[in-house]
């Protein structure tokens, strides 16, 4: 959180406003990965296959701009909503049909037949004539290129509590529609 601050109004309602710097990551580890990096190859002059396809990596990284809003309804019951305004900066996915590492005495072969979706600023990628990657260049601007959007969205959280006694509250609420 970069800032954060709330102002009350006449004891009844309630005023924020949020500045952050969000990323979300996600990522899937086959249960090969564990297998391989805590048993590795028993038998030392066979090769063995172990299948990751499942292996994904999913990350955003944006910013979000929040304001909020709430308002006690009585002295139980209280309602509540933040509009949050989204500026994308980078994302990253991968996906793959088929992915194998073979470990053998002499070497360990990555193959495999996948896709990386990817939209981030100052990133150069290199082709071979079949289309595969041959190499990243992240050198193509500067760290502060990373703090312009590349992309805009906006959520909106709803929220609602209600004091059923003295020392019990419940509360539920909806986060994150729209786009």
């Amino acid at each position: 959180m970069l800032l954060s601050f709330g102002y009350r109004i006449k004891e009844k309602y309630y005023v924020t406003f949020g500045l952050s710097n969000r990323a979300d990551v996600q990522v899937t580890i086959p249960k090969a990965i564990p297998e391989v990096l805590l048993k590795g190859n028993p038998d030392v002059d066979a090769c063995k296959s172990f299948d990751i396809e499942d292996l994904m990596i999913e990350s955003t990284l944006y910013s979000e701009l929040a304001f909020g809003y709430s308002q006690a309804y009585n002295d139980k019951l209280t309602f509540g909503a933040k509009y949050k305004f989204l500026l994308g900066h980078a994302n990253f996915r991968t996906h793959f049909d088929d992915l194998s590492l073979t470990i053998g005495k002499d070497e360990w072969k990555l193959t495999g037949d996948g896709s990386i979706d990817m939209s981030a600023p100052s990133v150069e990628i290199t082709e071979n004539e079949d289309g595969t990657i041959d190499d990243f260049d992240f050198s193509g601007g500067s760290f502060s290129d990373f703090f312009g959007p590349s992309g805009y969205g906006s959520a909106l959280d709803l929220g609602v509590s209600y004091k059923l006694l003295p020392e019990l509250e419940l509360s539920a609420s909806v986060l994150d529609l729209w786009f």
